[in-house]
């Protein structure tokens, strides 16, 4: 579970809203996943602000029921604003599909923009968070938008993620980046690139009390120093142990599914007192558990890929009022708000110097920073960024793949 949820005290701040700063055509969203029409991560809350704005369609590859066609895309109204199309893109990624080629991809096209008229929807700017080259066929792409969210986490997979993604940047006529490093890269093949970060959802989610009951955490010290992730090949057990073993008088809870391939990694953590591991949660738990954290952790290995991630968990822990302590990644150590790392030394001094920090005072701190932080405020830069580059109603929709 890598989605990280805020207290009582995001969820009471106060009202920041964002008025529709321009008219957009409806944002036609390739991501092919699952879970983000709920507004999880960067995917669902970026959206679902961006449905204040202007129409929003996902695309699903899943089928709404086992009883759907096989291949035919369908599209459902999730509420004012928001559509979902499940079967996008079915027949081009099917076993079929593939063997075909580009021809799937132009018929399955056809079909999305049969059933996309169906619900009234003609018209499209069509953002992207997959490179595959396969989500170009049969599409519009005057309006193209390419959202760079995250770097290679596989270095054996890079030459073929800088071909796919750099050919899409080239076409595209507009680049989003959620971090500096990535802004760069794209702008080596793409002169219109802008930064567009991560945030938080401090206004939607609704969280338990504060400190809640969980039987882990009784008669455990305080403070509690909590991660919420999922713990991968990033995670970086080895700061996170001897800086543990520095401070037996403090609880540390890393909170979320531990891949199978790093339980060699994790075992030594296993052997303190005063680390709990308690495996993958469920998303109520997971609100439980975060508001249950003193201070909020970001443990990830430095280096080129980490500094490339702007932590989606930086601004939720935040909009919890909680102090932040990181390893010395980029992205954080640009936030005012974060106390970067690079030793387990520096890094106990830090989780002291946060424990001493968690004052009503420090908490307002955080929860006004959230609060300018928002989704909401993403959505409202990206539409000013997007009218301002031609992607309003006026411009030509009808472009040649």
């Amino acid at each position: 579970m890598t989605a990280i949820h805020p207290s009582p005290l995001a969820v009471t701040a106060p009202a920041h809203p964002v008025a529709a700063p321009v008219s957009l055509p409806p944002i036609l969203y390739g991501y092919l996943g699952n879970g983000y029409e709920k507004g999880l991560g960067r995917q669902g809350g970026l959206t679902d602000a961006l449905s204040q704005l202007t129409t929003v369609i996902l695309l699903k590859r899943s089928p709404a029921s086992p009883s759907s066609p096989r291949y035919r895309p369908t599209v459902e109204r999730l509420r004012e604003n928001l559509f979902i199309v499940h079967n996008a893109f079915a027949l081009r990624f099917s076993r079929l599909g593939r063997r075909i080629g580009k021809p799937a991809g132009l018929l399955d096209g056809r079909w999305l923009h049969t059933a996309l008229a169906s619900a009234g929807i003609t018209d499209y700017i069509y953002w992207l968070t997959d490179s595959s080259p396969a989500m170009l066929w049969g599409m519009r792409l005057t309006r193209l938008l390419y959202d760079c969210i995250d770097p290679c986490f596989v270095p054996a997979d890079q030459p073929r993620v800088d071909r796919q993604e750099f050919a899409l940047a080239r076409r595209a006529k507009l680049i989003f980046a959620t971090a500096e490093s990535l802004a760069a890269r794209m702008r080596t093949v793409n002169p219109n690139v802008h930064l567009l970060p991560n945030a938080c959802s401090t206004d939607t989610l609704h969280a338990p009390p504060a400190h809640a009951d969980l039987p882990q955490l009784r008669d455990r010290p305080r403070p509690i120093v909590g991660c919420m992730s999922t713990y991968d090949w990033r995670f970086d057990a080895d700061i996170v142990y001897h800086t543990a073993k520095q401070l037996p008088d403090i609880t540390f809870a890393l909170v979320g599914r531990i891949n199978a391939d790093q339980e060699h990694r994790i075992a030594p953590l296993r052997s303190l007192p005063n680390v709990l591991l308690p495996g993958a949660v469920s998303y109520d738990d997971g609100l439980l558990w975060t508001s249950a954290f003193d201070i909020g952790l970001i443990p990830f290995l430095p280096g080129a890929i980490s500094d490339a991630v702007n932590p989606v968990k930086m601004y939720m822990y935040l909009a919890a009022g909680k102090p932040v302590v990181s390893t010395h990644i980029h992205e954080c150590t640009q936030n005012p708000f974060v106390r970067t790392a690079r030793t387990p030394k520096e890094l106990a001094a830090a989780i002291r110097a946060a424990a001493a920090d968690r004052t009503p005072e420090a908490a307002a701190r955080h929860i006004r920073f959230a609060t300018k932080n928002r989704w909401q405020d993403r959505a409202a830069a990206a539409a000013r960024i997007l009218a301002a580059k031609g992607f309003g109603p006026a411009a030509s929709a009808h472009g040649a793949p």
